[in-house]
């Protein structure tokens, strides 16, 4: 949450503190770019593609639980720790695959292999199960990551206290659209969000979005919205929470796929 004594900061050039759709991160209206491909701004466009990348994820562990997940590059799934049926109890290790139920977009049930869970920063990553033990359920998810919508990680330096605009798209199928600001020192993994209204139980682990459609953050406990938040939470950066090696391969894999 934001400092105790500080306000949110709000742009100046919108009405009543809100956000300009169509004004991307640095406030000067215009569109970045990922590698040498300008992206547009928020548009019916790039809401789809969210739409199509984004997954539910099933936790066996607590019956009825659901929550969400969206594809990135790499073939991988990112999501929120509680949206998985992992444990901190020893009952997971790096010799034991450890599976998850995936619903896509277009109702197609996969199987995914939990890869990494950080449980601070509250984020997890799913990947394809290892081919030699469940070939069939490899495939299917590799067939999946091969040819759906991947979201791209935004990794920009945001500067301290200046807030930009977000989107999130809701278990529900509706999108919450916000502001974010990033506090804390330089290692600060964490983004500050406040959408109204505020965000609900059941959209952990989907993607908080620029305008541009690049992934700021994952929707997390810590991001659900309370009557003492008032539609304020916080939300970990996926490039500064991810463990190393899977944020190379995925930026690799980012870099590889931009013409």
């Amino acid at each position: 949450m934001k400092p105790s004594g500080t306000s949110w900061p709000r742009n100046p050039a919108s009405k009543n503190g809100m956000f300009n759709a169509w004004q991307c991160i640095g406030g000067n209206g215009q569109s970045p770019s990922v590698g040498r491909i300008a992206i547009p701004p928020w548009t019916c466009g790039i809401r789809n593609r969210i739409k199509l990348a984004t997954v539910t994820v099933i936790n066996d562990k607590e019956a009825g639980s659901k929550g969400r997940g969206f594809l990135v590059h790499g073939g991988y799934i990112l999501t929120a720790a509680p949206c998985i049926p992992w444990s901190n109890e020893g009952l997971m290790a790096l010799d034991v695959p450890f599976l998850v139920k995936i619903i896509t977009a277009d109702g197609s049930q996969l199987v995914g292999q939990i890869l990494a869970v950080e449980p601070v920063a509250d984020i997890a990553v799913i990947g394809s199960p290892d081919s030699q033990t469940f070939y069939e359920a490899s495939n299917a998810f590799d067939d999946f990551a091969e040819s759906s919508e991947r979201l791209i990680l935004c990794d920009d330096e945001f500067p301290f206290g200046k807030s930009f605009p977000v989107h999130v798209f809701t278990h529900c199928g509706k999108w919450l659209s916000g502001e974010a600001v990033r506090w804390g020192g330089e290692n600060e993994s964490t983004v500050c969000i406040e959408t109204d209204p505020g965000i609900t139980s059941g959209t952990s682990g989907s993607a908080i979005v620029n305008d541009c459609g690049e992934v700021v953050g994952v929707v997390s406990n810590s991001s659900n919205s309370t009557t003492e938040t008032a539609g304020r939470g916080t939300c970990a950066r996926p490039c500064q929470s991810l463990p190393v090696w899977l944020w190379r391969a995925i930026k690799a894999a980012q870099e590889e796929a931009t013409p």
